[in-house]
């Protein structure tokens, strides 16, 4: 769910975009851990980083709860909203 679906991958895309960075699909949960944990050791940026990092999961998940329950679609550029809200405000 975190990886292999369109919207998640989608999304990561977006995110890694804002914090300057190009990516390719992510296979494996374990490479895209890998990416944020490289990028939290650089420094100032650990708190922001891991914190969009948990936000991610979490906006994944009630999207996919939004999408089962209410059987509506959200779309990747909103949640990329909504989790830099979360992780630096």
């Amino acid at each position: 769910m975190f990886t292999k679906c369109g919207f998640a991958n989608a999304l990561y895309v977006e995110v890694f975009k804002w914090l300057g960075l190009v990516i390719e699909i992510m296979e494996k949960i374990t490479n895209l851990l890998e990416i944020f944990y490289t990028l939290a050791r650089k420094g100032k940026w650990e708190r922001g980083v891991l914190l969009g990092w948990h936000t991610s999961f979490w906006l994944i998940w009630i999207a996919k709860n939004v999408r089962v329950v209410y059987a509506k679609l959200t779309k990747p550029t909103k949640v990329v909203e909504e989790i830099k809200r979360l992780s630096y405000n």
